[in-house]
């Protein structure tokens, strides 16, 4: 009781004050030496308390150390790294939970995830910084061949995530007039890399995309495009539903067995 009373202690000290220190040694910022070291001393009780077969106090520490490793990003991380720091996160975790079957980091690998998304969506769509949006959707599209295939619906929501955050970026990247072929190419990519992957949720995305992009055209671009932009998203998208219809009609029983 005593050991806790003193893990607690110190990690009232490293969330209250050394997290949001400014002190420098040896020209680092010393949260970026101190908080690490105490996330991985709290890792390391937990493999001990495993080993000593103390489940639910081992959990409690692993649950404990994602509020330091939160806050050490939020805190010393540049606002416009923040996603990209999280989502580096999220993958290690992920790989980590996944590999030693840790249901705990697991989860909470998801909830980084999750909390990764919102500065994503509001600060990171910026053309300005092209490499970070594209590095978190790339690194969402991995996670989902990382997940264990006996579970769906995390590789389903990842998927999503990862092809809703690229749809945002292509939305603040291009200018109306070519919004719809851009998502018209996202979807036929999403669509055409279903099949080899054998991958079910890319090719409904692929063809939600499509759908939305069809509405979009007779919705939307018909009444407020110019007429160049206009004939170029009906030349586009339309040549993209032939190939679409193609590869169902050439690979009728392929496509069927897949789906």
């Amino acid at each position: 009781m005593l050991a806790l009373g003193e893990i607690a202690l110190a990690y009232s000290r490293v969330l209250l004050i050394d997290i949001n220190g400014s002190t420098r040694f040896l020209d680092v910022s010393l949260p970026l030496l101190t908080v690490p070291t105490f996330i991985a001393a709290l890792y390391w009780l937990v493999f001990r308390y495993r080993s000593a077969n103390v489940p639910h106090l081992a959990a409690l520490l692993s649950w404990s150390a994602l509020g330091p490793l939160l806050g050490l990003i939020a805190t010393q991380a540049a606002p416009e790294n923040i996603a990209l720091y999280g989502a580096a996160a999220f993958l290690a975790m992920l790989i980590y939970g996944v590999y030693r079957n840790d249901r705990d980091i697991r989860l909470q690998s998801y909830l980084v995830a999750a909390l990764t998304l919102l500065p994503t969506l509001f600060l990171d769509l910026s053309p300005a910084r092209p490499l970070i949006s594209l590095s978190v959707v790339g690194i969402f599209y991995a996670s989902r061949f990382i997940v264990r295939r006996d579970q769906p619906e995390v590789r389903a929501s990842l998927g999503i995530a990862a092809s809703a955050v690229l749809a945002a970026v292509l939305f603040n990247w291009i200018s109306g007039g070519m919004l719809t072929v851009a998502w018209g190419i996202e979807g036929l990519a999403l669509l055409i890399a279903g099949f080899p992957l054998r991958d079910r949720i890319f090719r409904i995305q692929g063809l939600t995309l499509l759908l939305i992009c069809t509405l979009k055209l007779f919705l939307y671009d018909l009444r407020n495009l110019e007429t160049p932009y206009r004939i170029l998203s009906f030349i586009v998208l339309g040549l993209m539903l032939l190939s679409v219809s193609w590869i169902y009609s050439r690979f009728r029983e392929q496509v069927r067995k897949m789906l």
